[in-house]
Formats: C-alpha cells, sequence, structure tokens
C-alpha cells in the first residue's frame, strides 16, 4: 500500500509540474491500448527517452528491467515480473512513476561517544605474613557425652494356661421311647476341661420306671447308664458343644413289680447343648441327646405274644454345671 500512495503522490506531482506525461518506452511486442488505463493513472505516456525524466522498460529472460530517470537526471534501476493482468500493468506503471521523484539522501548525524569507562580499582594485596608467625592455640574440644540408650521394654510374658480342672455336671431329662410310656431321668457327669476345645468326660443316669401300654399285663421297666464320652466347645458363629457318648445300659424289666430280668445294650449316643452362663460360677446348658441301642431285646407275653422293645429314645435336657475355678467361659 506504501507504494501505490507513493506512485500516486508521484503521479500527481508528475501531472501538476507537466502537461503531457513522463515518455515511457514500453517493450515492441507490448500494445500500447492495453497499457493505456495504467499509465494514464501512473501520469506516463508512451514515447522515446530524451533530454528530461523518462522511463524505458527492457524485456529479460524471466524479468522485465525499469530504468527511470528521475527529474532531477539521477538513474534507478528496478525489477519486476512480466505482467500478465491489468492490475499488473498497473502496479509497473505506478512503481515507474514513484521513481521518478527524486530521492533526499538523509544526513546521518554521528551519536555522541559513550563516556569513558573508568576502569575498576585493583584490591589492595593483602599484608604480608609476619614472621615469625606466631604460635597456633590449640583449640580444645570437649568429648561429647556419651549417648546412654536404654534397651526397649520386655514384653508382657503371656499368660499362663489354666492348668486343667474338673467340672462336674448334674441334669434333668424328658425321655420319649417307641412303644413306652414318656419317663424322666436324672443323670451326672465329670469333665475334664483345659485349654483344648476338647473335654473327656465320663458319667451314668437313672430313668424312672415307665410302662409298656402295648402289653396287657402290668410290665414296665427302668434303665441305668454308664458312659465315656467326649465333648467339642464349638465357638462361631454360634456357641455350642457337641457330644459323642458311647456306654452300656441295664434295662431292668418288672412285672407286678416283679423284676423279669436286666438286658445290658451297648448303646451309643449324640448330643447337642448350647450352654448359658447365668453366674460367675454356674452355666446352664438347655440341650437334645439321642440314644441308640445297638441290641435289640423281645419281650414276650403269654396274651399278646412276642413284642419287641424300643430301640431308640430321644431326650429333651437341661444341665447345670459347676467349676472347680471362679470364672470359667463356657
Amino acid at each position: 500500500m506504501s507504494v501505490v500512495f507513493l506512485a500516486l503522490v508521484a503521479a500527481q506531482a508528475l501531472l501538476s509540474s507537466a502537461e503531457a506525461g513522463v515518455p515511457i518506452r514500453l517493450p515492441a511486442q507490448e500494445r500500447v491500448a492495453d497499457w493505456q488505463e495504467a499509465l494514464t493513472i501512473a501520469g506516463l505516456s508512451p514515447g522515446t527517452p530524451g533530454d528530461g525524466a523518462w522511463v524505458d522498460v527492457t524485456v529479460g529472460a524471466t524479468v522485465w528491467t525499469l530504468r527511470v530517470r528521475d527529474l532531477a537526471g539521477v538513474l534507478h534501476d528496478a525489477t519486476v515480473a512480466p505482467p500478465r493482468t491489468e492490475q499488473e500493468r498497473e502496479d509497473v506503471a505506478l512503481l515507474a512513476a514513484s521513481l521518478l521523484q527524486p530521492v533526499a539522501v538523509p544526513v546521518r548525524v554521528a551519536a555522541a561517544p559513550p563516556p569513558p569507562v573508568k576502569p575498576t580499582p585493583r584490591p589492595p594485596p593483602p599484608p604480608a605474613p609476619a614472621w615469625p608467625p606466631a604460635a597456633e592455640v590449640p583449640v580444645v574440644v570437649a568429648a561429647p557425652e556419651p549417648v546412654v540408650v536404654a534397651p526397649p521394654p520386655a514384653p508382657p510374658a503371656p499368660e499362663a494356661a489354666a492348668p486343667p480342672a474338673f467340672e462336674g455336671r448334674v441334669g434333668l431329662a424328658g425321655e420319649v421311647r417307641p412303644w413306652s410310656v414318656p419317663t424322666a431321668l436324672v443323670w451326672g457327669e465329670v469333665q475334664l476341661v483345659g485349654s483344648s476345645p476338647i473335654r473327656p468326660a465320663i458319667g451314668g443316669s437313672l430313668t424312672a420306671p415307665a410302662g409298656i401300654p402295648l402289653i396287657t399285663d402290668d410290665v414296665h421297666y427302668w434303665s441305668g447308664e454308664v458312659w465315656v464320652g467326649a465333648w467339642y466347645a464349638a465357638a462361631a458363629p454360634v456357641r455350642f458343644d457337641l457330644g459323642v457318648t458311647l456306654g452300656a445300659a441295664a434295662r431292668t424289666f418288672l412285672k407286678d413289680d416283679l423284676a423279669m430280668g436286666v438286658a445290658w445294650i451297648p448303646v451309643f449316643s449324640t448330643r447337642v447343648e448350647a450352654p448359658l452362663r447365668v453366674a460367675p460360677w454356674l452355666v446352664v446348658e438347655p440341650g437334645v441327646h439321642l440314644l441308640v441301642d445297638t441290641r435289640e431285646v423281645d419281650l414276650r407275653s403269654d396274651e399278646d405274644g412276642t413284642f419287641r422293645f424300643g430301640d431308640w429314645s430321644g431326650r429333651v435336657s437341661v444341665a447345670f454345671r459347676a467349676s472347680s475355678r471362679k470364672s470359667t467361659k463356657p
């Protein structure tokens, strides 16, 4: 834009100073009609260079050379690409018009020299050491006091496991046996309790006389049992004890309150109980027991013939366990 502005200014100056445009010699292959509008805008006219200002266009291999003699008689050269359009021809004409104006050469004023830099003064030399040198005074450093590290405290001694102790318990139970009248019994047991969840046990029971209603005769029976077994104390998720016993039962059969005979029968039982502590020294243990006779017993009656005695029984029991220690967890 600055070039176009300068060219316009130059063209106006030329138009105001001369009636006819500055002559410009175009290349022979160019048609003047194609350049007429661009030359008119720039204040140029086709012609031959003379004594005054003029513009001569020379065609080269790849570019055009503009040789311009300005109004002051100074020659200027510029190269441009061969124009192909009206706008490009106008740009070339305006460039030639701008070169016709004499250019004032600016006068450069030398800047004042900078003030001289004062040299940095050298530091004074160190003083010479005195001779003979003064004796060095030894520096006495006190030895650090020894740091006494106290040994870590000994871990607390583990609590000694309580020695095994005997715990006794007594219980009451109701018994139901097939073909017999329900009866009651009392039983007792002694367990060896230690740190292990398994507790050995020994015990016995005695049932009250119970009738056998399927026999028309007045026949009763009562039993005495002894056993050995073991209990396992389960802690989770619900606290309960599981017991297994193996023993012998003496079944005594009575007719008209007279003993008919005694049958010794091996018995096996499984027991499940749920201990509930009611005092530091007392635990109540409700549970259920299942007893199985391992040998069958047949009863014979003159009127009813042979009858097989029930070979299993179920019991609902509640036991009371006391410990030889002041506090025992169930």
